[in-house]
Order: structure tokens, then sequence, then C-alpha cells
């Protein structure tokens, strides 16, 4: 399993910095049929193993999540994990402790789209003290849900 996956990343490491389209075709040549032996070996694993030992509860957690990861290979723009996005918000994870006796429960809501909002903006190249002051100057005139969607930190899509 661990040989099947470093095949998997070595593939994602030579098209990272590839097109989406270039990644996808790469991936249909590539990935698929190594992906289709990690399904395989997973689900041959999970037959031969005790579910409630704790390399059968891993088995039936990967051949639950195995199909949705499987998305990846259809879409360039996906990663084959989150660990971008988890290494983006470690910092807030870490600090997690400090917030934990919030008094109230729409302050830590409010807190985490913050959050969001401002790590969406940095992922997307922005400089987020420069966005938050042009959003908070732009948001008094909002009156639609168009007005306030252009403030999102994300490309936009035409």
């Amino acid at each position: 399993m661990i040989r099947l996956l470093a095949k998997l990343y070595q593939i994602e490491d030579s098209v990272r910095q590839s097109a989406p389209k270039i990644r996808r075709a790469t991936r249909a040549q590539q990935s698929k049929t190594i992906f289709e032996q990690l399904k395989q070996y997973v689900e041959s694993e999970h037959s031969r193993n005790a579910p409630s030992s704790l390399y059968g509860k891993a088995l039936s957690y990967a051949s639950k999540e195995l199909p949705l990861i499987e998305r990846y290979l259809e879409d360039g723009q996906i990663e084959l994990d989150n660990n971008l996005i988890e290494n983006a918000i470690r910092p807030f994870a870490l600090g997690k402790k400090n917030w934990l006796f919030s008094e109230a429960e729409i302050g830590t809501e409010s807190s985490a789209v913050i959050y969001t909002v401002l790590r969406t903006a940095v992922a997307n190249g922005l400089n987020p003290h420069q966005y938050l002051s042009e959003t908070f100057e732009r948001l008094p005139c909002c009156t639609t849900v168009e007005d306030y969607e252009a403030l999102l930190p994300i490309p936009k899509v035409h």
C-alpha cells in the first residue's frame, strides 16, 4: 500500500506546477491504474482482517474514503490530499486552546468565518490587510447578493 501511495505522490510531484488540463491527462494516463490497484489492495486486505482490529478499522476507513478521494483523478484542480489547507490552518489549530473558553458561541463562529476568509485571501495571493481595508470600504455599499459575492477573496470565473 505504501509503495502504491508513493507512486501516486511521485506522479503528483511531477505535475504539481502544471495546468489543470495537463494534471488531469497525466492522472488519466498514469495514476488511474495505480489508484485502482490501491483500491483492490484495500478491499483484499479488508476482507482478510478482523474489522475490530486497528488495521481492520483503518482499512474500513480507507474503503469508505477512497471513492471520495478518487474524484481528484477527474479534476486537475483537485489535490490528492488536503495538506495545503491543513498547513494553512495549522496556526489557528495550534491557537484553538486559547479560544476554548470563548464566552459566546457567535463569537467563535464569527472568528471561524474571518479566519477562513483571510486564509482564502492569502491562498489567492492577496495581501490580507489590503484586502480587508478595501472590503470594509466597499461593504456599506453592498445591496445585492452579487455585491457581497464580488467582495469574496476568490478568483472571478468568467
